[in-house]
């Protein structure tokens, strides 16, 4: 293994030692990340424990692009008692939100992929047992 070879040549008496440590070491490193066998897992592994699932395209229908251009668009009001209508963002997400029930993918995960307004990527839903 290198690190304890490094360990031993260089006793790390100076701060700059620990530099020459660091020099040594990061090439190793790296090399490590991009053979893609450590972060790979990782990845996986972290994708996996905050719920995410795999990435689909998903097409989306007129009249659903529609209503979420419509959500987008800013509601005109008069305040009467304080009342604030809700933002075009929040109406925004609503229908996304909607949308993702109802194709079953999570909304929060949704990106463009460059075919159209109707085409995009999303994480898809997992599915309860039972």
């Amino acid at each position: 293994m290198v690190f304890p070879t490094v360990f031993l040549i260089f006793p790390l008496h100076f701060p700059h030692d620990y530099l020459i440590l660091w020099a040594l070491c990061f090439p190793v490193f790296l090399s490590i990340l991009a053979s893609g066998v450590i972060t790979s897992g990782i990845l996986l592994h972290f994708n996996e424990m905050r719920g995410g699932g795999m990435r689909k395209e998903f097409e989306m229908s007129e009249g659903d692009l529609r209503e979420i251009l419509d959500a987008c668009k800013p509601v005109p009001y008069m305040i009467f008692g304080g009342m604030v209508p809700r933002s075009p963002q929040e109406n925004a997400n609503d229908a996304w939100g909607r949308l993702g029930e109802k194709m079953g993918f999570d909304w929060k995960t949704v990106r463009s992929n460059g075919k159209g307004n109707r085409y995009f990527t999303a994480e898809v839903k997992k599915r309860p047992l039972g």
